[in-house]
């Protein structure tokens, strides 16, 4: 008791201002709970913040950086913003130039001879030529219907030659050439065939069905019409007799007549003398559709 009185009466012989400044300690060491539970009037209370900010420590240095922390939650769609300001129209573009069209005859070096189109843009010059002339046929096709085709053959042998081979085959009499078709035949047009379509001329003879539209055949301009096969002799055969054009594949013995579809044997008899000799060309041209 005693203590406590000293304590009072030394506070109050010292004035107001030292109670203020105990009650401002007071205020720094317990925090701001004790300001703010209405103890003190205003006056007091503004007495003290500023005797506490005179005497409060210094702010200690910058703590850590702590973790980053999760993500939050996604924010919620914006309302959909204000149509922009139209933009200015753009300058008139300049107008096209025209393409002019013109045939290119046969003839000229801008496309080889084989003609064409010609287009003209201001001042650029394109052309589109005409395709180069391919084969008629594909790969593995025959001779088209009315299509002809030619080629030649030689034929020569001794009388001794064709006893030989008599004594061999017991019926070989004769001498033989053959032709080779590179376009093949269709299949049976020709096979069999008879001496009325597969026609021998000699010099000086002029068959129908031998005969070109415009000038004369020969063994230098061989032709025959559609469905016919035309042998022509040069004028200087010697002691043979054509007997008949035979298929490849059939025996020289066979009395066949006929083309394959890949060529053909041509059969000579020896008519006189000890040695004979014959050469030519061909044609043979494929039948027109019945």
């Amino acid at each position: 008791m005693q203590s406590s009185k000293r304590f009072r009466d030394r506070l109050g012989a010292n004035g107001p201002g030292l109670t203020v400044a105990v009650i401002a300690l007071v205020f720094a060491l317990v925090g701001g709970a004790f300001a703010a539970s209405g103890a003190l009037t205003g006056k007091q209370k503004k007495e003290v913040i500023k005797i506490a900010k005179k005497y409060a420590g210094k702010p200690g240095p910058a703590g850590a950086v702590g973790p980053q922390g999760s993500p939050g939650p996604k924010g919620d769609k914006g309302d959909k913003g204000d149509p922009g300001i139209q933009g200015q129209a753009g300058e008139k573009g300049k107008d096209g130039t025209n393409v002019v069209s013109n045939p290119e005859a046969p003839g000229t070096a801008n496309c080889e001879g084989r003609g064409g189109s010609k287009f003209v843009a201001g001042a650029t010059t394109t052309f589109a030529c005409n395709g180069k002339e391919g084969s008629p046929w594909t790969a593995g096709g025959t001779l088209p219907p009315g299509a002809t085709e030619t080629g030649s053959w030689l034929v020569s042998g001794t009388k001794a030659e064709i006893e030989a081979l008599e004594a061999v085959s017991g019926s070989f009499n004769g001498l033989f050439t053959t032709i080779s078709l590179p376009i093949p035949l269709a299949e049976g047009i020709f096979e069999p065939a008879s001496e009325t379509n597969i026609i021998f001329v000699q010099e000086g003879e002029e068959p129908a069905a031998c005969e070109p539209d415009t000038g004369v055949a020969s063994p230098a301009n061989p032709h025959a019409d559609p469905g016919f096969m035309c042998i022509f002799a040069n004028p200087d055969i010697s002691n043979l007799e054509f007997r008949r054009s035979e298929p490849i594949g059939t025996g020289p013995g066979s009395a066949e007549v006929g083309v394959g579809t890949s060529g053909a044997r041509f059969k000579f008899l020896l008519t006189s003398g000890e040695a004979g000799f014959a050469d030519g060309t061909f044609a043979i041209t494929a039948p027109l559709p019945q």
